[in-house]
């Protein structure tokens, strides 16, 4: 069998390979969502002072700390709020079989998460 890239984009087909058992793969999500939480909350961070990757790319704490001792301005934002976080949290456990709707709705957001 030759593994073919373009079949993990094919939304028909991802649903055929998705497997009875869920169980595992709403682990692997559900473990996830503290990497989600912590990418938001670095983006958030990074708006609200200003800061890009080139500037956390270069911060060393080993350097002086004199260097980084500057005042940062603080931008009057939005409160951070992890919408994709709470909604998962609020879902609860999931049922140990999914419908087929269910199966479908879990290939859509991993095509989300997938095209960020």
């Amino acid at each position: 069998m030759v593994y073919d890239e373009e079949e993990d984009e094919d939304f028909e087909t991802l649903v055929s390979r998705v497997p009875d058992d869920t169980s595992v793969l709403e682990d692997c999500i559900t473990a996830s969502q503290g990497c989600l939480l912590l990418l938001v909350l670095k983006q958030h961070l990074k708006d609200l002072y200003g800061l890009t990757d080139a500037k956390i790319a270069q911060y060393s704490p080993s350097e002086s700390a004199k260097i980084y001792e500057k005042a940062v301005n603080r931008k009057s934002l939005a409160n951070f709020n992890p919408k994709a976080t709470i909604a998962k949290l609020k879902e609860g456990e999931p049922p140990a079989v999914l419908t087929e709707a269910q199966r479908r709705d879990l290939i859509s957001q991993y095509l989300q998460v997938r095209h960020k």
